[in-house]
């Protein structure tokens, strides 16, 4: 009964007052591409945003926000500048190529400035990020029919553990697929007859470090994203300290920045309070961008917005959705006390 009282209440309110009563400090945004094409990489993960659709998010983060760049963030931490009111920080993950075309040149005409994390693994195309691999697997997979269909369904089940696999349980069996059991994918290439090698060369999926500095020449900011983007919950406390430490350094080495920024590949859940503990103390980062749960929340500690996870929402629906939350359990919270 209160949920469905404070629904309509919070409903009625204007979009301004929802924000203000959240008690969010910091709008940040982020996104992974933006495209009108159906790309095999991406489709089975998650919809891209049209560019249509994110010119209409630009323009709504200009209406009702103040963007801000990465060095404003990290002048705010360390020397304590102000921000405009309603900051909003956004940024771009992954470092793909499509971005060049879209997200930048609409941020450069709506002077929105935007930070590319980015897997130095991939640029110039040198690798794919096991969840792309999967991807273009499936797109192969959901092509097959008949017999064939079966046939290649259970030789993929055998290889990756799954007896008996279906053809229409594939896109599932494979998304399963974990970081540290990524090789499978590679078997699974073989049976389908895909070659990762010839995909990135015909693909282009990611930037090359040429395009990356004509981003960074344009005004943009570049932080780090992992080396190869593993999820951090699933590899132990050594390697998501290489994996960062690594990453940060490689991008500090071709793109100097007077930040040394990093952002979770995937999210920071799971992810101990020791971690935030050791690559905040010894200068590892000087801000970690994370999603989901915070271990250590902190102002060097940025949630991020995660455009992509309601496809068809608008922006100002979505963070709509995201304060009205907010405050719906943080009254909830109260009412329980």
């Amino acid at each position: 009964m209160l949920k469905r009282i404070l629904n309509r209440f919070l409903g009625a309110l204007p979009f301004s007052v929802v924000r203000h009563l959240s008690g969010e400090k910091l709008a940040a945004p982020f996104y992974h591409a933006v495209t009108d094409e159906p790309l095999p990489h991406i489709r089975h993960l998650f919809r891209a945003r049209s560019l249509q659709a994110f010119e209409k998010d630009l323009d709504f983060f200009l209406k009702e926000f103040h963007p801000i760049s990465l060095e404003d963030l990290l002048n705010h931490v360390r020397r304590g500048t102000p921000l405009p009111p309603n900051p909003l920080f956004l940024s771009v993950d992954d470092g793909l190529r499509e971005n060049l075309r879209t997200v930048a040149p609409l941020c450069i005409r709506k002077g929105i400035p935007a930070t590319f994390f980015v897997n130095p693994d991939f640029l110039d195309n040198r690798a794919m990020g096991y969840r792309y691999k999967a991807s273009v697997l499936i797109d192969v997979a959901s092509r097959l029919d008949g017999p064939t269909a079966a046939d290649v369904a259970s030789r993929i089940g055998d290889a990756i553990g799954v007896p008996g696999l279906r053809p229409s349980d594939i896109p599932t069996a494979l998304l399963a697929v974990t970081y540290p059991q990524s090789a499978v994918y590679d078997r699974v290439a073989k049976i389908l007859q895909v070659d990762f090698d010839d995909y990135l060369r015909a693909r282009t999926p990611y930037l090359s470090h040429a395009e990356l500095r004509e981003l960074v020449q344009s005004g943009f900011a570049v932080g780090a994203h992992s080396l190869d983007h593993p999820r951090f919950a699933e590899i132990p406390f050594d390697e998501q300290l290489r994996q960062t430490r690594l990453s940060i350094q490689a991008i500090q080495n071709d793109y100097p920045s007077p930040c040394r920024s990093f952002a979770f590949p995937f999210g920071s859940d799971g992810v101990s309070e020791a971690f935030f503990d050791t690559v905040l103390g010894d200068g590892t980062a000087d801000l970690l961008f994370c999603v989901g749960r915070i271990a250590k929340p902190g102002p060097r500690t940025i949630p991020r917005f995660w455009m992509e996870a309601v496809p068809g929402t608008d922006a100002r629906e979505m963070f709509r959705n995201s304060y009205r939350q907010q405050v719906k359990s943080r009254l909830l919270s109260l009412a329980r006390r």
